[in-house]
């Protein structure tokens, strides 16, 4: 079950870091938040597999990050996950550097 979840959360943050995009190639600029690409550029926010609630979308100095707060249910504020022995420990992210 979470490696399904993984899958999609994967899917969903590919899918919103393209409005992302898109919004960017319009307007010149980042959204401030993602509640910005509904419903031009997204016909309702995207949800987290996890939790349920829309994607965490933060913006960085180089660019951006979409992410999944993934099957820990922890919000750790976009920083990529990865593998321990005690299990995957982060969150599951798609980052955009400019």
């Amino acid at each position: 079950v979470e490696a399904f979840g993984r899958d999609i959360a994967i899917l969903r943050t590919a899918q919103t870091a393209l409005a992302v995009q898109r919004f960017r190639a319009d307007t010149g600029v980042l959204p401030d938040n993602l509640s910005q690409l509904v419903p031009k550029y997204l016909s309702t926010p995207v949800e987290d597999p996890f939790d349920g609630r829309p994607l965490r979308y933060t913006r960085t100095a180089t660019g951006y990050k979409v992410y999944s707060v993934a099957a820990d249910l922890k919000d750790d504020g976009g920083r990529q996950g990865e593998r321990l022995e005690s299990g995957f420990v982060g969150d599951w992210v798609f980052q955009v550097r400019r």
